[in-house]
């Protein structure tokens, strides 16, 4: 709805909200959008109508919630579950922790080159 919108404007906006929504149509050829990584970087709990890859990924990381082939009705509701929920902002700090231990570019990268050294010692 916002359209492009550059790096300090999605901290500003991310950094105030509860809930990301992910809402692609049935079937859509999305893996893992950046999207997820983007919610999950701020501790936004995401809700997605995301199968596959993405709706494992929220599941094991706790950081969402993937509700496959859901109405729009489905979809509000889940949304007024999400913001009625205390728990959902008092957990904002464990989902963003998520991120910062798995997906954080500087731990990946720190990972990636002692693989490679490890590959070139054998």
């Amino acid at each position: 709805m916002l359209g492009w919108i550059d790096k300090n404007q999605v901290a500003a906006l991310l950094s105030r909200s509860v809930v990301g929504l992910l809402p692609y149509i049935a079937n859509a050829p999305q893996g893992l959008p950046n999207k997820i990584f983007e919610y999950m970087a701020y501790g936004v709990f995401q809700i997605s109508t995301l199968s596959g890859e993405a709706k494992d990924l929220l599941e094991q990381t706790r950081t969402g919630l993937s509700i496959p082939s859901a109405s729009s009705a489905d979809f509000a509701r889940a949304i007024e579950a999400t913001v009625d929920d205390t728990n959902t902002l008092q957990e904002r700090d464990q989902r963003a922790a998520v991120f910062d231990a798995r997906f954080d570019a500087q731990r990946i990268y720190r990972q990636f080159v002692h693989h490679i050294i490890s590959v070139g010692q054998k």
